[in-house]
């Protein structure tokens, strides 16, 4: 069987998508082999939709998978959809892989689902929160499936022997603790939150004086976008620099580094202890750089909030700490007494690095992906019911407000939808 693989030949300017797009091509590749994939770009250049959909036509493809997250599908199949003869072919089936910005473009969404309606269709989602929150929009549970963003085993994996450069670099000693985050310094990530409870950590003596909490990435002014409220550049810099200022005793503990290149984080990693963080991101849907660090062997620390909660490993839960969150009026409210004790149970427990590890990629390495791969394709289907009450009546109160979608027009709150779709990402 050939399929193709719809994607964008330009790089998103997400990194983390980027290497998504670049694992799941490899557990595509290793599933249907190199002969059997034809290639389509779909990309925005200069703000023009660019693709081949005719060698789609031309080689009578049966299977086309939706591999990338930009641009919506929306003007790809409205052009496959004219070739077809206004009514796109039912010898296909068409696959999905849904990104975190799928609420961005909920009228995309919903113009795309009346194309598709009546098709072969599966969405694809890489968590279980996910699928839940997608079932909100799409009618029929059982077109909607889970698969992991996949790790690539040759970039992370446990190395023992990395573990002490940078350690000594940072001046941790070999009883303390390196706890790590990895990702955007954003406000909706709750990095001041991090700060405060690891300080209440290290002052309830659940973890060293000396343990540290490194901080990598870059510092953003993402806020609340639903709420229309874009931030403002170094906002949420000031914001943490007051912060660790008010604790100067504790100064030395908190480590930026700025953002480090791919290629480094295994290694920084393998030197750290925990991997720690408390976001609750309105579209968490994944997290690929608490992937990357479970397939170094690390344990965690998260909120259980959106695609957090897929990374416990069955067959080792002891390496997942968890804290409850519920949704709230401006951010969702974190059940900071279970972080505590979270840091409390981790302290007390020694992990098997290299076991960990094993086990981690077992589940999210791209070989387990490729296994994926090849059950959801051999799946069965029924025909697409198209979009549910839900995303009909937001597409009705969209207009141009695509940021705003669960915003009260007249009230800077969140509307009833808000409540209603986000719960998924709680339960």
């Amino acid at each position: 069987m050939k399929v193709a693989l719809v994607y964008s030949f330009k790089d998103s300017d997400w990194f983390s998508c980027r290497v998504i797009l670049r694992n799941l091509l490899k557990a595509y590749e290793q599933h249907f082999g190199e002969e059997n994939i034809l290639r389509i770009n779909y990309s925005n250049v200069d703000g023009v939709i660019q693709s081949d959909v005719q060698k789609l036509i031309d080689q009578k493809i049966t299977r086309v998978v939706m591999l990338d997250h930009q641009p919506s599908p929306i003007l790809f199949f409205k052009n496959l959809k004219s070739l077809d003869g206004h009514e796109l072919s039912n010898e296909r089936e068409y696959v999905f892989h849904i990104y975190g910005d799928f609420p961005l473009f909920l009228v995309d969404w919903y113009q795309t689902s009346e194309i598709i309606k009546g098709k072969k269709v599966k969405f694809v989602c890489a968590s279980e929160k996910q699928k839940n929150y997608i079932s909100k929009f799409f009618q029929g549970d059982d077109n909607i499936f889970t698969c992991p963003f996949p790790v690539d085993a040759e970039e992370f994996k446990f190395d023992s022997a990395k573990r002490e450069i940078i350690r000594k670099q940072y001046n941790v000693l070999n009883d303390d603790k390196l706890f790590i985050y990895v990702g955007r310094l954003s406000y909706q990530k709750r990095i001041i939150d991090m700060i405060e409870q690891f300080i209440v950590a290290i002052k309830n003596e659940y973890i060293s004086k000396g343990s540290k909490l490194m901080l990598v990435g870059p510092f953003d002014k993402l806020k609340l976008l639903y709420l229309g409220d874009f931030g403002i550049e170094g906002e949420y810099f000031r914001l943490m620099d007051k912060l660790v200022c008010e604790y100067p005793e504790y100064k030395e503990n908190i480590i930026f580094t700025g953002k480090l290149d791919h290629s480094d984080l295994c290694d920084y990693y393998n030197a750290s202890d925990c991997f720690y963080s408390l976001s609750t991101y309105h579209d968490e849907d994944y997290g690929m750089a608490v992937a990357e660090s479970i397939c170094t062997g690390l344990p965690t620390i998260l909120t259980d909030w959106a695609g957090y909660s897929s990374f416990r490993v069955e067959k080792n839960l002891e390496t997942s700490h968890y804290a409850k969150v519920e949704l709230g009026e401006i951010l969702p409210t974190i059940n900071f007494k279970e972080v505590q004790e979270a840091f409390n149970s981790f302290s007390k427990k020694k992990f098997d690095r290299e076991k960990n590890s094993k086990l981690a990629l077992e589940k999210f390495g791209v070989q387990a992906i490729r296994e994926k791969v090849k059950n959801i394709h051999e799946a069965e289907v029924q025909e697409f019911k198209g979009a549910t009450q839900t995303l009909i009546y937001i597409k009705n109160q969209a207009t141009m407000r695509r940021h705003e979608l669960f915003k009260f027009e007249t009230e800077k709150k969140y509307n009833h939808f808000y409540y209603e779709v986000y719960d998924a990402y709680t339960k």
